[in-house]
């Protein structure tokens, strides 16, 4: 059986280290990827450190994000050939089989998508666990179930006076989340974020920028400048407690806040909402909600070559080192970690 060399963890709370393992073999609606850029994320030093995810799984590997190159193609496959180049959000529930800090994993061809020509490995593995959170947390019944602007949905909702504040506008969630509400063309986009980055927030969609150092009660003004008192509709890519989102929120409209790190805000914001609100806890899976997971993959082909949606900044490990990777995950532990890629 042919093997390959991949990174693994072996006991909660050590580095990973390298191993010898066998390729994987597809099965049906399944190919075999050959990994050219392996995303890490926070979650992957959680993992490592805390099993949220595989505890239960050791030895495990990690990794969400992967694009790489066809190499063999299962039963019942089609519109995917040996050669294709594809990015994908890795399936944690298949195993490791499936996680990309290995030179060969699967993929299941649902959930992919072609990266165009014009576009690298390493811009194509920005995207995935990312792009899908933000994406699931406007446009799910999960999140704040904005209609999704695919192509093949009709809908009389009105983005052009819909109004959208979101939380950590400066991270790579929230950069994909104000793409996103440009793609559907969301007429008021209010990022909080620190404002050196305003050129940037504002040509990815943000239509105004606040500063996120400013006090709470200071962004809670400017925000009532920009949108009045009928915000409904708020993002929290970053925060814990989720405090700040909810105060943004209208207190004479019912509204939402979809936020991707679990959390409770003050009791004393929670009481001022008098018109209610709804506390949304996004799970950023494609695999766990394939009803938006497999038509945002279908769409982003597409959103790629129209320049609608433009990947992010990372940086670049050569080779499953795992001295290194560990380091990279140690940085995401003391809040000081980048968008970072391996290539196996």
């Amino acid at each position: 059986m042919a093997t390959q060399t991949a990174l693994v963890v072996t006991e909660i709370g050590k580095p990973v280290t390298a191993t010898t393992r066998p390729i994987p073999v597809p099965k049906e609606n399944e190919v075999l990827l050959k990994v050219s850029a392996a995303g890490l994320n926070p979650i992957d030093q959680k993992n490592r450190d805390y099993g949220i995810f595989i505890k239960h799984s050791l030895p495990a590997i990690l990794g969400t994000d992967l694009a790489g190159i066809v190499e063999k193609v299962g039963t019942n496959v089609s519109g995917v050939r040996v050669g294709d180049h594809i990015v994908t959000q890795s399936n944690s529930a298949g195993g490791s089989d499936y996680a990309p800090l290995q030179q060969y994993a699967l993929v299941g061809t649902a959930l992919t998508a072609r990266i165009p020509g014009a576009i690298s490995f390493d811009e194509a593995a920005t995207l995935p666990s990312c792009a899908i959170a933000a994406f699931i947390a406007l446009f799910h019944a999960s999140g704040l179930n904005i209609p999704p602007p695919f192509r093949d949905v009709t809908t009389d909702f009105d983005y052009r006076h819909t109004k959208i504040a979101i939380v950590g506008a400066g991270s790579n969630c929230g950069k994909f989340g104000l793409q996103f509400a440009r793609i559907a063309n969301i007429g008021t986009v209010v990022a909080i974020a620190a404002v050196q980055g305003e050129a940037e927030l504002k040509s990815l969609g943000a239509t105004h920028v606040i500063d996120r150092h400013l006090s709470n009660a200071e962004i809670q003004s400017r925000v009532l400048q920009i949108v009045g008192n009928d915000l409904v509709y708020v993002f929290d890519a970053v925060t814990m407690d989720h405090t700040i989102a909810i105060s943004l929120l209208s207190n004479r409209q019912k509204g939402t806040v979809a936020h991707l790190v679990p959390g409770e805000p003050d009791k004393t914001t929670k009481a001022e909402k008098q018109a209610g609100f709804e506390s949304k806890q996004v799970i950023g899976s494609g695999h766990m909600l394939p009803d938006i997971g497999i038509p945002f993959w279908k769409a982003v082909p597409q959103w790629l070559e129209n320049g609608d949606l433009k990947p992010l900044g990372y940086t670049v490990i050569e080779g499953l080192d795992a001295n290194k990777v560990n380091a990279s995950m140690d940085a995401y532990r003391v809040g000081k970690g980048t968008k970072t890629h391996v290539h196996p």
